[in-house]
């Protein structure tokens, strides 16, 4: 199956018409083992298997999750007041009335730049089959 292609299965069990079970001496062995220090990172459909470079190890994602935390609250703040927060443009996020869009801010604040952060945070722990 695609799955079982993706996770290396037939790289580490032979075939793809191979009978050898994998073990979780196997899986332990296909995780990847993140290195990178950048918190900010947009999401991206894995084509290809992760690069360690490129996933976050655990404590830098619940760093980055604290801080995604506290930059909500303000954006929620913002939002009950009629602003769109630091400038940014709400890309379709924002729905209140009153609220102000502009593209001045090279960093976007917005509804979908948080859905984009936290679903990069969950992909990060799904490839490093971190469950915690």
């Amino acid at each position: 199956s695609d799955v079982d292609k993706y996770m290396g299965k037939t790289v580490i069990g032979g075939g793809m018409n191979s009978k050898k079970k994998l073990d979780e001496d196997d899986y332990e062995n296909m995780t990847v083992r993140g290195s990178c220090q950048v918190l900010d990172k947009e999401y991206l459909r894995l084509t290809a298997p992760p690069k360690a470079e490129l996933v976050r190890p655990q404590r830098v994602l619940e760093k980055h999750l604290k801080n995604l935390q506290k930059q909500w609250e303000g954006y929620r703040s913002l939002l009950a007041l009629g602003e769109s927060g630091n400038g940014s443009n709400s890309g379709g996020g924002g729905k209140v009335k009153g609220n102000k869009r502009s593209s001045k801010s090279s960093k976007q604040r917005d509804y979908n730049w948080f859905c984009s952060q936290l679903k990069a945070i969950r992909q990060d722990l799904t490839v490093q089959r971190i469950f915690n």
